[in-house]
């Protein structure tokens, strides 16, 4: 058997874990809730600093990670706080959230 190079095609693999195979595009509402109450409250001062990223962290522990995203908080210079959810695999923005204090 022979092989003629010209006409095999490169085959690209696309890996996806277990994890991404269960985002399908839309987050629970559940996570934009609990984000926009952490930053209030946080804002407000109900709530300290360590509460706030101890609440954070766990939404993106069993929230986010399971579906193959990741969690970048942001405080912006004018008081605001920007949540960006990013795809793990290629580190595209999924969602933005942002709360201002007004």
């Amino acid at each position: 058997m022979s092989t003629n190079a010209k006409s095999e095609r490169p085959v690209a693999f696309i890996v996806v874990s277990r994890e991404e195979e269960h985002f399908h595009g839309e987050l629970p509402p559940i996570v934009r809730i609990i984000l926009t109450q952490a930053a209030e409250h946080r804002g407000r001062g109900a709530i300290t600093e360590e509460i706030f990223v101890a609440q954070v962290r766990r939404l993106e522990r069993e929230g986010l990670a399971p579906r193959g995203l990741e969690l970048q908080v942001r405080d912006l210079s004018c008081g605001s706080t920007r949540f960006l959810i990013r795809a793990k695999a290629n580190g595209s923005v999924r969602e933005m959230i942002e709360y201002g204090s007004d």
